[in-house]
C-alpha cells in the first residue's frame, strides 16, 4: 500500500508550483453505477511505473515514490517537468510471471508476490513520443490499452484494514454481476491533496474485468 505522507507531501509540493492547476484524473466512461459501485470503461494511457522488492516493506512504498516523484519533476533526459496527475496506483506483482498482454500486470492468482508497484499516468496531452528518457533505469513507461475496471469509491484515512474491507465490498458486489468477470486485481487508488478532510478523500479498490462471452 502506498504511503500517503509521501503522497501528501508531493501533492502539496506540486500544488504550491501551480495552485489554480486542477489535477488531471485518468478519462473514462461509466458503464454501470450502483451506489458506491462503478464497472468503467478506461481509456488508453502513458504509466511511469516502478517495482520495488518487496523484502523491505518499511522502505518499498517510499523508494518508488522517489523514483517517480524524480521523474516528473525533471530526473529525465531532458530536465523536462511532468504535471502531476490522479490517481497514483499501486498493487503488489510476481515478476517472473508477468503477462505482457495483460493492460496491466497485478497480484490476482499470484501465490507469491515478489514487488510492489506504484504508477503515475501520464498527462492526456502527452504522445509516446513526448515522454522523455527517464534519469533512473528503475522508472519504466508503458503504453497500456484501454480496458474495464471495477470500482469501489471510500473515503477516510486508508490502511489494510479499511482497504480489505472495501475490497470485499467490491468481491461481493461484483459476484452479482453476471455479464463479467475479474481479470486482474487488486488496484489501491488514492486520489487527493494533504489538506482534503478525511471525510471527503476518495480512495478506490479496483479489478480489471472482460466480459462473459
Amino acid at each position: 500500500m502506498v504511503t500517503f505522507r509521501h503522497l501528501s507531501i508531493f501533492i502539496l509540493l506540486v500544488s504550491a508550483m501551480s495552485p489554480a492547476k486542477a489535477t488531471e484524473e485518468l478519462t473514462y466512461s461509466v458503464l454501470h453505477a450502483e451506489d458506491a459501485f462503478e464497472i468503467r470503461q478506461y481509456d488508453p494511457y502513458i504509466e511511469a511505473y516502478v517495482e520495488v522488492p518487496l523484502n523491505n516493506r518499511s522502505q518499498r512504498s517510499g523508494s518508488a515514490f522517489r523514483l517517480l516523484a524524480g521523474y516528473i519533476f525533471g530526473n529525465n533526459i531532458r530536465r523536462q517537468k511532468i504535471a502531476m496527475t490522479a490517481p497514483v496506483i499501486n498493487t503488489v506483482i510476481n515478476q517472473d510471471a508477468n503477462d505482457q498482454d495483460q493492460p496491466l500486470p497485478s497480484s490476482r492468482t499470484l501465490e507469491t508476490p515478489t514487488h510492489y508497484r506504484m504508477a503515475f499516468s501520464m498527462p492526456a496531452e502527452m504522445s509516446w513520443d513526448d515522454m522523455p528518457k527517464p534519469g533512473n533505469d528503475q522508472v519504466k513507461l508503458q503504453q497500456v490499452q484501454g480496458h474495464l475496471k471495477a470500482a469501489v469509491r471510500y473515503s477516510g484515512n486508508r490502511s489494510r484494514s479499511v482497504d480489505q474491507k472495501s475490497e470485499l465490498a467490491l468481491l461481493s458486489w461484483l459476484s452479482k454481476q453476471t455479464d463479467f468477470q475479474i481479470k486482474q486485481g487488486p488496484y489501491y487508488a488514492g486520489y487527493d491533496s494533504p489538506w482534503t478532510p478525511a471525510n471527503k478523500r476518495r480512495n478506490e479498490v479496483m479489478y480489471i474485468l472482460e466480459r462473459v462471452k
